[in-house]
């Protein structure tokens, strides 16, 4: 007698054979070139933004890297900056050079509470200036 899986079989037109080898792997492709490093990375070096013997007024090219002031002091803008962003500044002078935040930033000195509208760096000293949020300023 046949049986149903022998009748399947038949009429299915039999057994499945057996699977073939698998194919070798493709070559790997070439490795693509690193980028540079950015803000914020391992970088030991910050780079000169700019040397400034008047009055200057801080840009977004300034942020990571430090401006050299011989004089006439600088100016922070309002709505220029974005969180994280860090300006360093080096008094390269024999007076306090003074670092005026435009009306509507609320800038604070490290340790402090109260807001302050300009910091003196001495000379011969650096400060950095980090916004911590938009118009929010931290100097130390």
């Amino acid at each position: 007698m046949t049986t149903l899986s022998t009748y399947l079989t038949n009429f299915y037109g039999g057994a499945q054979g057996v699977q073939g080898t698998t194919g070798s792997q493709g070559v790997q492709g070439t490795l693509g070139v690193q980028g540079v490093v950015g803000v914020g990375d391992t970088t030991t070096n910050v780079g000169l933004a700019t040397t400034s013997g008047s009055s200057y007024t801080f840009t977004t090219d300034d942020i990571g890297k430090f401006v050299n002031l011989s004089s006439g002091g600088g100016t922070i803008s309002s709505d220029t900056y974005g969180s994280g962003d860090v300006i360093t500044i080096f008094n390269d002078s024999n007076s306090s050079q003074d670092i005026i935040f435009e009306t509507g930033i609320n800038a604070y000195a490290i340790g402090s509470t109260s807001g302050i509208s300009s910091v003196g760096i001495t000379s011969n000293q650096y400060a950095s200036i980090l916004c911590v949020d938009s118009n929010k300023f931290i100097v130390y």
